[in-house]
């Protein structure tokens, strides 16, 4: 991509988001480096490099406040060229004032072919600021990369952020890490590393991405019997989307729990699984006297038929590369074949 489509991407981006945003001095010096740029460049590259040097975080977020509202100009491509040789788009997707998380994943997922390792460079940001960084920025660095990346070259970074004080991030680092190996030694071995197996939120998800097979069985159906709601039900969804029968009696029983966390974790697990028989009982829960778990039955329907629109879709009009190259199209939200996990 080019320094012209770099800014094209910014500006539908960002320009929304950074219409409200009160510029400062720094941003006021940029301005006027970037008009002096035609009539005197080397001036105006001396005062670019110097406001970076003074401040390369705050340079970053104005540079790409200028790239967005500034007219296309040699100027504001001389720009474009820095901010994304230099990997300063870093600072603007870890700014929570600056973009919302949706706009971020979304230019993060644009920018990274552009940008090498640019989740290891997120990361190693977020980094700098343990053990004192606030919850919010860390599940807003794990949520980026977990839509741009694998995760595999995260693992030595990774085991670190487990260990912050928040359970919400060691709960998400730990599912990280869980989809990374799919596997239950790893899932087992999580709650321990965080230095608290008492929480139960933790070797929930990281479960929450263990697929069932002959060799996780025996270990999600330990977890199935586990006291805790979230556990027991994120193992018994995953034994279901296996093609395990009994995982789905399971959770279908637990629909008429007495207990309102047990039926809105149900619901959740059925929205996972989505065999028909499990959207018919959504369709149920949906008048369930708790409000908890009303929402969680509407949210779970809404992700089945969106699966199923989305197949339906894919089917009626698959795409000739991927028919050509054999490829498999997206298949409906529930399993195709049961394995041997009861």
């Amino acid at each position: 991509m080019n320094t012209k489509g770099i800014i094209d991407l910014f500006r539908a981006s960002l320009a929304t988001e950074l219409e409200h945003k009160q510029e400062n001095q720094a941003t006021a010096q940029l301005r006027r480096a970037i008009a002096l740029f035609e009539s005197n460049p080397s001036s105006a590259i001396r005062t670019i490099r110097q406001l970076q040097e003074d401040d390369p975080r705050g340079f970053a977020i104005n540079a790409v406040r200028t790239l967005v509202e500034d007219a296309p100009s040699p100027a504001t491509e001389y720009l474009a060229g820095i901010v994304v040789n230099g990997d300063l788009l870093v600072e603007p997707l870890f700014d929570l004032s600056l973009l919302s998380l949706n706009s971020a994943i979304s230019l993060a997922g644009e920018v990274s072919p552009m940008i090498p390792m640019l989740d290891v460079k997120l990361v190693r940001r977020l980094l700098d600021d343990l053990p004192v960084a606030e919850e919010q920025t860390a599940l807003r660095t794990l949520a980026i990369v977990s839509a741009i990346s694998d995760g595999r070259r995260l693992l030595p970074h990774l085991n670190r952020i487990i260990r912050h004080p928040s359970r919400r991030v060691q709960s998400k680092a730990a599912r990280l890490i869980s989809r990374i190996h799919q596997s239950q030694a790893i899932a087992e071995s999580l709650s321990n590393q965080a230095g608290d197996r008492k929480d139960p939120r933790i070797l929930a998800n990281a479960m929450e991405d263990i697929e069932a097979t002959a060799g996780t069985a025996e270990f999600l159906w330990q977890s199935a019997n586990d006291p805790n709601h979230r556990v027991s039900t994120t193992a018994l969804a995953a034994l279901a989307c296996g093609g395990s029968c009994d995982a789905i009696e399971r959770l279908l029983g637990l629909t008429a729990d007495p207990r309102p966390v047990y039926r809105a974790a149900a619901a959740w697990a059925l929205g996972r699984v989505g065999t028909p028989e499990c959207e018919a009982a959504l369709r149920d829960m949906v008048r369930d006297a708790e409000s908890s778990v009303r929402t969680m039955a509407i949210r779970s329907l809404v992700k089945i038929r969106r699966s199923i629109a989305a197949t339906e879709k894919a089917l009626a009009s698959p795409d000739p590369e991927s028919a050509s190259a054999g490829e498999v199209p997206p298949q409906p939200p529930f399993p195709a074949a049961a394995l041997p996990l009861d």
